[in-house]
C-alpha cells in the first residue's frame, strides 16, 4: 500500500489536479511519504464540506429565502416548493446543466401562479421531507 501511495505521490506532489484520460479529477497532495494530508481544496471532493457554495447552491438558497421571506411561507413549505419547482424543471430539462435548471428554478419559484401550480404535491413532498429530516437526524445522534 505505502509503494502505491509513494507513486501516487509522484503524479500529485505539486499539484491538487490530476490529469486522467482527458478527465480532470480533483487529486490528492501528499506532504511527505509517510503522513498523507488531503489539500484544503481538494477536501470537497472527498466528502468535506466546501468551502464556498456553488452558484446552483446560491440559487436554491435564494429561492428558499424568497418563499419564507416574501411569499410567507413555513421554512418545510418553502423547502418542499422549491423541490417541486426543481424536480418539474428536471423533468421538463432533462439536457439543461444543473446550474440552468437552477436559473429556471428559480424564475418559476417567482412567477405569478407559482403556488397554485404546485399545490396539490405539497402534502406529499412535505412528507418526504419530514422523513428525511428525521431520518438525518437520527444518523447524527
Amino acid at each position: 500500500m505505502n509503494t502505491l501511495l509513494n507513486i501516487r505521490h509522484l503524479f500529485v506532489e505539486n499539484t491538487d489536479i490530476f490529469q486522467n484520460g482527458g478527465k480532470t479529477i480533483k487529486g490528492l497532495r501528499y506532504e511527505n511519504n509517510d503522513n498523507i494530508s488531503v489539500s484544503e481544496s481538494s477536501s470537497e471532493m472527498y466528502g468535506g464540506k466546501r468551502n464556498k457554495p456553488s452558484q446552483s447552491d446560491i440559487l436554491h438558497q435564494e429561492a428558499v429565502d424568497y418563499l419564507k421571506n416574501d411569499l410567507n411561507l413555513s421554512p418545510l413549505e418553502a423547502r418542499a416548493y422549491k423541490a417541486l419547482a426543481y424536480r418539474y424543471i428536471k423533468e421538463k430539462y432533462p439536457d439543461s446543466t444543473g446550474l440552468e435548471r437552477s436559473k429556471i428554478m428559480l424564475s418559476t419559484v417567482k412567477s405569478e401562479n407559482f403556488l397554485d401550480e404546485f399545490k396539490e404535491k405539497l402534502d406529499s413532498t412535505i412528507k418526504i421531507l419530514e422523513s428525511l429530516d428525521s431520518k438525518k437526524e437520527e444518523l447524527s445522534k
